[in-house]
């Protein structure tokens, strides 16, 4: 939910930076890209935390989704740089920096979840930095200069995105743990009966059939 918050909030300011300064059409169509990816949000999200264990077409489901978000978010960046207004061109630059920024401290939750995240933005940032490379108003100089800062800022987001996944894998291994001995006899290691109702907790609200023996 804070989240979520984070990411309207960055879209109000930002579509509304876009809007004064000229550009409705452009503001118009990313609110209406956002708020239909928003709306999605908490009806795949909420599937996917009501199961223990998701099923693996919902995981591809709620990867497309995360991905859907983050490609609306790198086409605004994309269109504000065609734009070849340079402060237009600098908000596009600020809000793809932004958005890389906000996926690598949030989304490294695993690898599949950051790669679907990341691949739109990684590819705007190439994107950008192929248009001004094949721009001949742009001196030798600000190439270079661009192509530093490209792979310096690839780099902090990786260094940044696998650090913040090993310290989620870290919590997640503990979370597991503890969650293991809370459904465990400590003497014996067998399930127990917060187990047993989980189990049939899962059951009744994936609708499953199921039957119960009692000795």
């Amino acid at each position: 939910m804070e989240d979520r918050n984070t990411r309207l909030s960055a879209f109000l300011i930002a579509a509304s930076t876009i809007a004064w300064s000229g550009m409705q059409n452009l503001a118009l169509l990313w609110a209406i890209g956002v708020a239909i990816n928003e709306c999605l949000e908490p009806l795949i999200a909420g599937k996917v935390a009501k199961q223990r264990t998701p099923s693996l077409p919902l995981l591809l489901t709620y990867a497309g989704h995360l991905c859907s978000g983050s490609t609306i978010w790198g086409a605004a960046s994309l269109g504000l740089w065609l734009t070849g207004d340079p402060p237009a061109m600098t908000l596009g630059g600020v809000l793809l920096i932004g958005a890389m920024v906000h996926v690598a401290l949030i989304y490294p939750i695993s690898r599949v979840l950051l790669v679907a995240t990341s691949a739109p933005l990684v590819l705007t940032l190439v994107a950008l930095a192929l248009l001004v490379l094949r721009d001949p108003a742009f001196p030798l100089r600000d190439k270079i200069l661009l192509i530093f800062s490209v792979l310096t800022l690839l780099v902090y987001f990786m260094t940044v995105a696998l650090s913040n996944m090993e310290s989620q894998e870290k919590i997640a291994s503990l979370a597991e743990a503890n969650a293991l001995q809370a459904r465990q006899d400590p003497l014996t290691r067998l399930p127990n009966r917060r187990f047993f109702i989980e189990q049939v907790r899962e059951l009744l609200e994936n609708r499953r059939d199921f039957a119960l023996a009692f000795i």
